[in-house]
């Protein structure tokens, strides 16, 4: 069984790291909208006009960059715990 604890190590360590890369990027992310909704306030004009659908479609991919992950964190939650069960049940280690 040392493949699945090998398995269970590494799908680990992914959700891990993907949890910490999408929250740094959400971070990121709400400081330059920060930044945006304070420039949108005050700018005007052609290239305020030709921007902002550009930001929209920016704000749209992130929004939807982040709902994939989230679903694929929810997947690798669940092949976690079916073989963390199945290390309780049958043990990974012998």
């Amino acid at each position: 069984m040392a493949d699945m604890r090998t398995l269970l190590v590494g799908l680990t360590d992914y959700r891990d790291s993907l949890l910490r890369h999408v929250k740094s990027l959400e971070s990121d992310f709400d400081d330059v909208r920060r930044v945006w909704i304070g420039l949108d306030d005050c700018f005007a004009g052609n290239a305020a006009d030709e921007f902002r659908p550009i930001w929209q479609t920016a704000d749209d991919r992130f929004k939807e960059y982040v709902e994939r992950t989230t679903e694929i964190l929810g997947v690798l939650n669940q092949r976690i715990e079916s073989l963390e069960e199945a290390d309780r049940t049958i043990g990974l280690d012998d």
